[in-house]
């Protein structure tokens, strides 16, 4: 996911997160995953405040092969 950073520290990603969580429950799922930018604290602040943890994995940014983005996930 991505916000516009005019809508940044708004609550706008809590409020996408809180809708994924959401959905996923009403479709029966128990874990969610996903893949943050290792640079960006605000995003692995976000996703560590719903509950996000790193698995450990990490892999180049497919847009950018000198960045690292970072693998969590949660119980939903």
């Amino acid at each position: 996911m991505w916000v516009e950073p005019a809508w940044r520290r708004c609550g706008v990603g809590r409020a996408l997160l809180q809708e994924v969580f959401r959905w996923a429950r009403e479709h029966g799922m128990s874990r969610l995953g996903l893949w943050a930018p290792a640079h960006s604290p605000a995003a692995l602040a976000l996703y560590g405040q719903a509950g996000f943890r790193e698995t450990g994995n990490l892999r180049p940014l497919p847009t950018n092969p000198l960045l690292q983005i970072v693998e969590m996930e949660t119980q939903v």
